[in-house]
């Protein structure tokens, strides 16, 4: 049984396909992409300052009853 080549996929379904294809593909080329960055570049972001850098934090020696 052969198929009919005049009648095509459904719109949604292309979209469906080309979707999947792209969920698929785009973290595999970010990898790629990341792994041929410089390590300057790659550690150059700099992560903010925690919230808590000010308040005094229990330490260990409050932990184990040490004061």
């Amino acid at each position: 049984m052969r198929s009919d080549r005049s009648v095509s996929a459904p719109l949604g379904l292309k979209i469906a396909a080309a979707a999947g294809l792209a969920f698929l593909h785009i973290p595999i080329l970010l990898i790629f992409l990341y792994a041929f960055t410089t390590e300057e570049k790659a550690t150059s972001s700099r992560r903010p300052a925690s919230p808590c850098n000010g308040l005094p934090s229990p330490g260990i020696g409050r932990m184990s009853g040490r004061h």
